[in-house]
């Protein structure tokens, strides 16, 4: 072999054992930036923030309840009316549950049934509190109920409606003496269905269809003295237990401003984004409230959240830069890192030095 061809031969030997070093220092800086990315990007499960969630006008509030936590006797919620002010609620495809037409039928007042209802008014008598209950009745795998406020001038709205649920409504005109309050049914075009005069505490229940709507009205003044809170009327709020799969804010835009998946706490999920599917019944509802600013629900628990399509991630990049210590190392780190590699990988080549035999030969005159 001439000592062209045996100088080329090391250098091809020299290469190949100098390529495995440049691969790992390619795959350490590479490793190091992926790590990175993951923890400032995965979103990990964390305490339910902020705990007081309010939809404004143009906004719904939603929550998912567990299918398997619903039952027919427990309402999801219960909506009270100011004391003395009265109430009204309208309805988009309703009609009578079968409770409420046995109930007419017990009364000779059966033919009431066959008006398929649109509105209900309670008719106030001193400090009577009109009170609505509102129950959900699976049809799908994911019961929601959302709160929609709206309204304009004097009159405050808030749309109540069911996804993967029926709606069922059951309404009161009084909740403390069942001797006093009226309430009044009507059918389409203002024809009425029914009054009920002196029995306040009679109660009217209507279901609807999923999707449809239901609009509870009252005087927007009176809305700090209106009430609505989890479970039936007759529980106290300590005596519930209303448990969501996840909370969703939605702007007037279809967006949503904040949303919270229910998951162990500091669990983490491989999306980049924070869903709606697999979420776990681990968001608790202590809490609900009606005032001018609009529908809230104070939550706690945990979850996946997200506020404005930027979820909780494991180290955020707010979290770096407010502590410079924690910014010095990460950017020392990384810019060392990168150093080393740096001069591993673009090092020039060097063949393998030649057997001292033959480099003594090569000397020799």
């Amino acid at each position: 072999m001439t000592e062209k061809a045996a100088t080329k031969d090391r250098q091809d030997e020299g290469i190949a054992r100098d390529w495995p070093m440049r691969l790992v220092a390619a795959a350490a800086f590479l490793g190091a930036a992926a790590l990175f990315y993951l923890l400032t990007h995965l979103p990990v499960s964390a305490a339910v923030t902020p705990t007081q969630w309010t939809a404004a006008r143009t906004e719904a509030l939603t929550l998912a309840v567990p299918a398997a936590s619903l039952r027919a006797d427990q309402a999801v919620v219960t909506l009270t009316g100011p004391p003395g002010r009265d109430a009204s609620l309208t309805f988009d495809k309703a009609a009578f549950s079968a409770k409420t037409l046995a109930d007419f039928a017990a009364m000779d007042a059966a033919g009431a049934g066959a008006i398929p209802p649109v509105a209900w008014f309670s008719h106030a008598q001193g400090d009577d509190k009109a009170t609505v209950e509102v129950f959900l009745e699976p049809t799908g795998p994911q019961p929601t109920l959302s709160f929609a406020p709206t309204g304009h001038g004097e009159v405050a709205d808030v749309v109540l409606r069911a996804r993967d649920a029926r709606l069922r409504l059951r309404m009161v005109a009084t909740a403390d003496d069942p001797r006093t309050g009226e309430q009044e049914l009507q059918g389409p075009g203002g024809a009425p269905a029914i009054q009920v005069a002196g029995l306040g505490a009679f109660p009217i229940e209507v279901v609807l269809p999923p999707g449809a709507p239901a609009m509870l009205q009252m005087p927007k003044a009176d809305l700090d003295r209106a009430d609505i809170r989890p479970g039936g009327r007759d529980q106290t709020s300590d005596a519930v237990a209303l448990n969501a799969n996840y909370l969703r804010l939605e702007t007037g835009g279809g967006e949503d401003r904040l949303r919270a998946c229910g998951a162990k706490e500091k669990a983490v999920t491989l999306a980049l984004k924070v869903g709606l599917s697999g979420c776990q019944p681990l968001i608790r509802i202590v809490d609900m409230g009606l005032s001018p600013a609009g529908v809230s629900v104070e939550a706690h628990g945990f979850g996946f959240e997200a506020a404005g399509g930027a979820p909780t991630v494991l180290l955020s990049l707010q979290t770096i830069t407010g502590n410079p210590l924690l910014a010095i190392a990460l950017g020392g780190g990384y810019a060392g890192l990168a150093a080393w590699a740096g001069r591993i990988v673009f090092r020039p080549l060097k063949p393998k030095p030649a057997p001292a035999r033959k480099r003594a030969r090569a000397k020799a005159p």
